[in-house]
């Protein structure tokens, strides 16, 4: 029993933490009130908002809920660290004790607490193994906060589990939406401006080599809980957060509007990453989901339902390509209590639309928590709550267990449990030595009420690493991994177990915060043993399916145990040489049209290979390009089929139409950068019309030969011998040498003229024939 000191003493933090909330209530609703009180239709579960008051709008409660404005000094100072620890009795410690009685070999196992300087509310890894992490307003005095002028950000480091500060000065960038760009550093978008829920049109750069904080170009909206993707081209996609016009950032830095792209709009991280056709995926929370294509203005794919919940606050992970899947979140009523669902579902975009399926569900309904795809391409499910409780945390009903969904085989497997709620505000993810960093929690109204406040981390090491008797598995090892993998090309790894490798993946850099991760996929790499100490392994595909930037490289042995990844980058290569045609100089590699005449859909590619059967020409539609712009120094390789042997080779400049046969029936396209050639192809020989008839006739000639591919026939006709430009029209082009041409509109004499291309550009002379064409 409390001595009646003791009694006051705590009875007086109790009322200072009340009163303390209040004034942050009390100011939230002032601004509101002056902002006006437009309705505002309420999501059927966020119950976060359940004490929204009448003159509040949902974001000025979301705001006043996530304490927006107050020192992280002043929420410590309400905090209680007992608050939030697993019970040493009762029911989720006998949980943990059963598991823990199977061996880390089943169940894995969680290494102790460590005391972090921050709240680890958002992190990104970083290409060299550390993790960023920040949470809000930093340590100076609480009248120095009007403004926002700091963020308390820190860098640890797993190998010694140092941390090192690397605050933010000048502004707040607590909610913000973030992902490593292609050379590693991490973009910042948005932030916290004030307790009014408004965000901040601030960008910022976090150098990864210097350590250093950089502010960038203002986007044009203020942005609170806005999502930012990862593009194939370098790019990077922002939405949502408030504003209902997406942005884009550059490559060159500078910031663009998509006034094509008005949804999601809201403040709350949508479930967003790259697509295999370019386009951004837009998969939850809501149930309406959608690609977003991000080319010129910015467009919108007519949305289609996922599986008719709203998973606010579940998780997402791009587990393969084309594949997502979305689990938990959202609130339903069980005998009358309101809880999260347990429920899974895949987005599968590999067939060129949108489908979706259930997967196997859960062992425990969660909300707030978070997913993080493995080293072997599983998915981790960790933190959580099983019952609803506000929508932000439920202190009584957490869930302390991990679990584990393998893909293959659909299912979940219940492992250890973590010593920490990890609720609202709580992270996740994998480092390059396989295990899963977790931390974070609190930083909320209620969470501030319960004293909840987990300034801390903790490390989970799944089964994978351990061996069939509990000890550390003996792993596979990387001697010289790549200097770094290009798109569509082979590299070569150096490891003494080659022959004992089963699988080889990239997991792209994590980037977590509020139950989403930003930046984490998994590409799983066919592969070759080349040697008895080597492998030879396929890069990406294509850089919508992997877009460029840094990547862990797991070798996974026949027992499933991961090596130490490498973090290597993943990058475009660079185009070929200058073509003699004229061509774009800028832009993508590629533009596909699905019209005749570079007219209808519309799909931008780069390096890489292009299938319809894994979604890749789902913007352009499925055999339905007609024609194609290829830029200076490309060359695309347009296929009848999925193996790509039946095809054709283009080279730089407008393809208008496409080559004889190839309309509508195109199934590959293999964008390289074009090879330097000097050489024209030899002159067709023999040009003849073998059959005349009404308004056409049919063409054949000898083939031509070129030193470095097939070439291409383009063929002409003319009403005049001379083939002066202003008489000659381009009819067609062909793979092979038989071409038929029906476009003549009137009887007469005609002349036709074959010339052979080569990729690069290159012609030969033109054989030429006449025929008279008769109705």
């Amino acid at each position: 029993m409390l001595s009646p000191s003791r009694n006051a003493s705590v009875g007086h933090r109790r009322r200072a933490r009340r009163s303390a909330l209040a004034v942050v209530a009390a100011a939230a609703v002032s601004v509101g009130a002056a902002a006006g009180s437009a309705a505002v239709q309420r999501p059927d579960d966020t119950l976060l908002e359940s004490a929204q008051t009448p003159s509040e709008s949902p974001g000025h409660a979301h705001a006043r809920i996530d304490l927006a404005g107050v020192p992280m000094k002043t929420v410590e100072r309400w905090a209680n660290p007992r608050v939030g620890l697993r019970p040493k009795t009762g029911t989720a410690a006998a949980t943990a004790a059963a598991a823990l009685a199977l061996g880390p070999q089943a169940v894995g196992q969680w290494a102790p607490m460590e005391a972090a300087p921050i709240v680890p509310v958002l992190t990104a890894v970083l290409p060299n193994g550390k993790v960023l992490m920040w949470d809000s307003i930093g340590d100076l005095p609480t009248n120095r906060y009007t403004d926002q002028t700091s963020t308390r950000v820190a860098v640890w480091d797993p190998a010694t589990t140092q941390f090192t500060r690397v605050d933010v000065t000048g502004s707040n960038i607590f909610c913000a939406g973030f992902v490593q760009l292609a050379d590693g550093r991490v973009f910042v978008a948005g932030g916290t401006k004030d307790a009014a829920f408004d965000g901040i049109r601030l960008t910022h750069i976090f150098d990864w080599k210097t350590m250093s904080w950089q502010q960038g170009p203002d986007m044009a909206y203020e942005r609170w809980y806005p999502s930012v993707s990862a593009l194939m081209d370098g790019q990077a996609f922002i939405v949502a957060g408030g504003p209902d016009i997406a942005e884009i950032r550059h490559t060159d830095g500078s910031i663009g509007q998509l006034p094509g792209i008005s949804s999601p709009s809201s403040r709350y991280y949508p479930f967003t990453q790259s697509s295999a056709d370019g386009r951004v995926l837009y998969s939850g929370a809501e149930n309406q989901i959608r690609r977003l294509a991000w080319s010129l203005d910015g467009a919108m794919e007519p949305g289609a339902g996922r599986d008719g919940i709203t998973r606010t606050y579940g998780s997402y992970a791009s587990y393969a390509p084309g594949l997502t899947l979305v689990a938990g979140g959202g609130s339903t009523l069980v005998d009358g209590v309101a809880k999260p669902y347990a429920s899974t579902t895949i987005v599968d975009t590999r067939s060129g639309a949108i489908t979706t399926r259930s997967a196997a569900a859960m062992a425990n309904r969660r909300r707030q928590h978070q997913l993080t795809i493995l080293a072997d391409g599983s998915v981790l499910a960790t933190g959580g709550m099983s019952e609803t409780g506000n929508g932000l945390i439920s202190m009584d009903h957490p869930v302390y267990a991990a679990e584990r969904w393998v893909p293959a085989t659909n299912t979940w497997t219940t492992l250890a449990s973590a010593a920490v709620i990890r609720e609202y505000h709580s992270t996740a993810v994998l480092l390059p030595d396989g295990r899963v960093l977790t931390g974070g929690g609190g930083l909320c109204e209620s969470c501030a009420a319960a004293g909840y406040l987990r300034k801390d981390v903790e490390v989970f090491s799944p089964p994978y690493l351990f061996a069939a008797d509990g000890s550390l598995a003996t792993r596979p090892t990387v001697t010289s991994p790549p200097a770094g993998i290009t798109i569509n090309i082979e590299f070569s790894v150096g490891t003494p177990d080659a022959a004992q490798i089963a699988k080889v993946g990239l997991v792209r850099l994590g980037a977590a915060t509020h139950s989403v991760d930003q930046g984490q996929r998994y590409i799983p790499l066919s592969f070759r043993q080349s040697g008895q100490n080597a492998l030879t392994v396929s890069g990406p595909l294509n850089s919508a399916e992997a877009p460029p930037g840094y990547y862990m490289l797991f070798l996974v042995n026949g027992q499933g145990v991961p090596s130490v990844a490498p973090i290597v980058q993943v990058v475009l290569p660079d185009h070929g040489a200058s073509a003699a045609s004229p061509a774009r100089s800028s832009g993508p590699a590629a533009l596909l049209y699905s019209g005749r005449r570079l007219t209808g859909a519309r799909q931008p590619v780069e390096a890489g290979t292009w299938r319809a059967t894994r979604g890749s020409l789902a913007l352009v539609g499925d055999q339905q390009l007609s024609s194609i712009d290829i830029a200076d120094g490309w060359t695309v390789r347009i296929c009848r089929d999925d193996a790509a042997t039946d095809c054709a080779v283009l080279g730089p400049g407008s393809q208008l139409p496409l080559p004889q046969g190839f309309d509508n029936r195109v199934r590959t396209a293999v964008v390289r950068p074009l090879a330097a050639d000097g050489v024209s192809p030899t002159t067709p020989t023999g040009l003849s019309v073998t059959r005349s008839f009404a308004g056409g006739a049919v063409l054949r000639w000898g083939a031509s030969t070129d030193d470095q591919a097939a070439p291409l026939y383009a063929v002409y006709r003319s009403m005049q011998r001379s083939f002066v430009p202003s008489s000659a029209t381009l009819i067609g082009t062909s793979v092979t040498t038989t071409f038929r041409e029906t476009g003549s509109t009137r009887p007469g004499l005609y002349y036709y003229r074959v010339v052979a291309l080569d990729p690069a550009g290159n012609r030969s002379a033109p054989t030429s024939v006449v025929a008279s064409l008769r109705r």
